[in-house]
């Protein structure tokens, strides 16, 4: 018995070696692999690359098992020593969802570097603010905030009265609410002081949303960013005062955008408050006004840019006569910005009624597009007259409407078409899209109209038409021969169209009206709604049994190439 458990132990040391050997082996055969020869400057850029788009610890389920950082140090012992020598894969943090033990090993992690912190504030913040570890916001370079109470005082203390050493590399803060209101707006967070009491000297990057503050001259004079979103803004609120301490506080912007509601000053008022001159903003790259009309315009009459890339204007309320004084002002933009914009999208919306301008500057000038969705409304003449006014050509047009108001008149829709094609005197023209249920009305009295034909025959340079609507077969033929007579259409697109015909026999009828045209015919997801049958063919290949009698074509022909190119 002694013999055999003798036996045994020597066999069990054996085997320990051997096990040592094996990990020995193992361990030189990973260090070996192609990826571990890499210099350790290289891994930590991979790594870096892998967990720059992840959550901030804490996001994740126990305690952030699931982070990119974690899952690389777990790997194996050489990559493990790398990631924790990287104090910068452990600066993202969300700081209420981690324990404090789990807390403290993160922060031994990041050693001395600067801090990425998310804190989500629940409705009743007191108690949580009492908890926040101080140590972590001393060395916080990027803050961003989410509250849900607007009227708790410890969060106004926190926010307005912190001793500044607290934050002494803040560079870039995030605050949002996102409590709502009535109407879907969202409830204000009013603060009666500035902002960490406007001693926050790297502050670089500042964004509001649902919050509302004074604008002390002098306390942000470094900002490169500023975002003002969901801000009430009128007459009482956020007055044209803080407005020009932004503007004046602020000459190394690069990107501004305001996004405000209640903003209904009209363009004819004089607003003393705005400064006469026009402050320069030489590096302002993004602007974004998200306002009513008349703040908009006089913002943009107060600013002076020279390297604009990106101007987007949202204009959400539509009066016709702030419409027309904007307009007798000489055009779609103030005459100074006009030559310094690379890009600019604006939108303007109303009650039933939106239009989309974008435009790149190309050879020193700028090529506007437009989106243009309508019914009936009473400023379409003041659009007419915009699409007139515009200084610089509008080379594509979409006209777009998903809303059919079957209740306005007939008479006020017979004044479509003709409003519509006398707006187009745009030369320039080169491409027109008509999409939804106003097309039906639309081209049928544009395409029959002799007066509208021969003012649609002023765009010389038109290549590309769009329809997508449901249109009669009538409609069909007097589409075919108004495009036979542009000289310069390449294409005509009736992706998604729905053409309506009394029977399957006169589906080749209107197919072959657009045979053997200089310009090619899509007819991608076109459909023919037989209305006697109430049947509806979907795809090319249902339209062979009514074109050629059987399933598939016995023969090559220009209409199997238009068919088949679908």
């Amino acid at each position: 018995m002694q013999h055999i458990e003798s036996l045994v132990e020597s066999m069990q040391l054996g085997l320990h070696s051997a096990h040592t050997l094996r990990a020995g082996m193992r361990k030189h055969l990973n260090y070996c692999a192609p990826i571990n020869k890499l210099p350790v400057e290289l891994l930590r850029s991979i790594f870096a690359i892998c967990t720059a788009g992840d959550l901030p610890l804490g996001e994740h389920q126990e305690g952030g098992v699931g982070h990119m950082s974690l899952i690389i140090s777990h790997t194996c012992t050489h990559w493990r020593a790398i990631v924790l020598s990287f104090p910068s894969l452990w600066r993202r943090i969300r700081l209420l969802h981690l324990s404090d033990e789990f807390l403290n090993v993160i922060l031994d992690r990041t050693k001395n570097w600067p801090l990425e912190v998310w804190l989500d504030l629940p409705a009743a913040p007191s108690e949580t603010l009492a908890k926040i570890n101080m140590d972590v916001l001393c060395r916080t370079k990027a803050l961003t905030m989410t509250i849900s109470s607007h009227n708790d005082q410890a969060l106004t203390d926190f926010l307005t009265t912190s001793p500044p050493s607290q934050f002494p590399y803040l560079e870039t803060f995030s605050l949002e609410l996102v409590q709502k209101g009535p109407n879907m707006h969202q409830t204000q967070l009013v603060l009666q002081q500035p902002l960490f009491a406007g001693c926050t000297p790297r502050l670089r990057h500042l964004h509001l949303e649902g919050v509302r503050m004074p604008w002390n001259r002098g306390f942000y004079s470094n900002l490169t960013t500023i975002r003002i979103i969901s801000c009430e803004a009128g007459c009482h609120v956020l007055e044209d005062n803080d407005l020009c301490s932004i503007l004046q506080d602020s000459p190394n912007l690069e990107e501004l955008e305001l996004s405000l509601y209640r903003a209904h000053i009209p363009v004819s008022d004089p607003t003393p408050s705005i400064p006469h001159d026009r402050q320069s903003f030489p590096s302002l790259r993004v602007l974004k006004l998200f306002c009513g009309l008349g703040y908009t315009w006089h913002l943009l009459s107060s600013i002076d840019v020279r390297n604009l890339d990106t101007l987007d204007i949202h204009i959400r309320d539509l009066y016709p006569d702030r419409f027309r004084d904007a307009l007798s002002r000489g055009g779609l933009l103030p005459a100074h910005l006009s030559a310094a914009i690379a890009k600019v999208r604006v939108e303007i919306s109303g009650r039933d009624l939106e239009i989309k301008f974008a435009g790149v500057t190309a050879a020193g000038r700028t090529v506007y597009t437009l989106t243009w969705c309508f019914v009936y409304h009473p400023a379409l003449g003041e659009l007419c007259a915009l699409l007139r006014g515009l200084r610089t050509p509008l080379r594509a047009l979409e006209v777009v409407s998903d809303v059919f108001h079957a209740d306005a008149p007939p008479a006020l829709w017979a004044e479509h078409p003709r409003s519509f094609a006398a707006c187009l005197q745009a030369p320039a023209l080169e491409a027109l899209t008509l999409a939804g249920d106003i097309t039906a009305v639309l081209v049928p009295q544009m395409l029959q109209n002799a007066a509208l034909v021969a003012d649609a025959a002023g765009w010389p340079h038109l290549a590309r038409l769009n329809v997508r609507a449901r249109l009669e077969g009538s409609a069909m033929a007097h589409l075919a021969a108004w495009c036979a007579q542009r000289p310069a259409l390449a294409l005509l697109d009736l992706s998604g169209t729905v053409v309506h015909v009394r029977s399957t026999a006169n589906i080749p009828a209107v197919v072959n009206m657009f045979q053997r045209r200089r310009f090619a015919v899509t007819w991608t997801d076109c459909q023919f709604h037989d209305d006697n049958a109430d049947h509806t063919i979907r795809h090319p290949e249902d339209l062979w049994p009514h074109l050629f009698g059987s399933s598939k074509p016995r023969q090559k022909s220009p209409l199997q190439h238009v068919l088949s190119s679908a």
